[in-house]
């Protein structure tokens, strides 16, 4: 459904926040990796061990709970290999892995008080940089998968072309949202309210 989040009570919290869950995607898209794919999945492994945080003498887990994105069966058994048997277990919990077709997305988690909603925006991978046309529908498995009530936004936008500090002020830039192979029918003004209805920004910096 296309509303106002904010008309409901919700917000997005700034990413300092604490939050319960941090959600990744395991890199497995040797055309989108090339050569560097391996050792990039071991980088993945520590960073995953770093956010669990497990504790060498109990083995239990002291950080946040880790939802991973695996795009397939395949990478599903190579994320299970990689991610146990290591040092520092990292079998469920505080691991749960979610099978989804694509992994980048464009879903952004909006909150308040006693609830968490998705907030669901068009990806066109990076201003069509890529040919990945699954990652278009991600967002929408991760919500229907969590079972969180859904707003849909029209525009592109990528999570990582806004910030904010929680209190309502957006930093972003116009050379990204406003660029033609995003939302080339969007002006300035246009956008501005868009983000201010999609996830309840009152001021713009960028």
């Amino acid at each position: 459904m296309t509303q106002k989040l904010t008309a409901q009570g919700f917000s997005q919290p700034a990413e300092w926040e604490p939050h319960r869950a941090c959600w990744l995607a395991f890199p497995h898209n040797a055309y989108e990796w090339g050569e560097p794919l391996a050792a990039a999945q071991l980088e993945f492994v520590s960073l995953c061990q770093a956010i669990a945080d497990i504790d060498p003498t109990t083995g239990q887990a002291r950080g946040e709970q880790i939802e991973l994105l695996v795009a397939n069966i395949g990478v599903l058994e190579q994320a299970r290999q990689l991610l146990t048997g290591t040092p520092r277990q990292l079998s469920p919990p505080p691991l749960r892995r979610h099978l989804a077709e694509g992994l980048r997305t464009h879903f952004l988690s909006v909150t308040r008080v006693v609830a968490i909603a998705a907030a669901v925006f068009q990806f066109n991978v990076w201003g069509n940089k890529f040919s990945l046309p699954l990652d278009r529908t991600v967002a929408e498995q991760i919500a229907k998968g969590t079972g969180f009530q859904t707003f849909e936004h029209p525009f592109v936008l990528e999570g990582g072309s806004v910030d904010t500090d929680g209190e309502g002020t957006c930093l972003t830039t116009r050379q990204c949202l406003l660029n033609p192979n995003r939302n080339p029918e969007l002006d300035p003004e246009t956008l501005e309210q868009s983000l201010k209805a999609a996830l309840g920004y009152q001021k713009f910096c960028g």
